[in-house]
């Protein structure tokens, strides 16, 4: 069994640069994944919102969506909100992961 261990960084605390500084600390003391931690809504900024983890190099983003209809919120984020990012990171740079927790 492949079982990996990673860090959690909340948006909700600190900005992109604190937060590549923490992930960068978590992966050197041997955790194997970060996830950073935001809300995506509203969504119609969401683009513009996730560009600094962007910019920061940040190349794997796992979108949280509160609340219990999670059709809806596969529906929005993948109308609304995925291709923008796509657009903006190059559609090969970008991998996603969702996440209904």
């Amino acid at each position: 069994m492949n079982v990996r261990i990673g860090y959690e960084a909340s948006a909700e605390q600190f900005g992109p640069r604190g937060l590549l500084k923490f992930s960068v600390e978590a992966e050197d003391r041997g955790l194997d994944i970060v996830a950073v931690y935001d809300h995506f809504q509203p969504w119609r900024h969401q683009v513009a919102h996730i560009a600094p983890y962007l910019d920061l190099g940040f190349t794997d983003l796992v979108p949280h969506g509160p609340g219990g209809d999670r059709r809806r919120f596969l529906g929005q984020f993948t109308t609304d909100v995925l291709p923008g990012l796509r657009e903006r990171a190059g559609h090969s740079a970008l991998t996603t992961t969702g996440s209904s927790a």
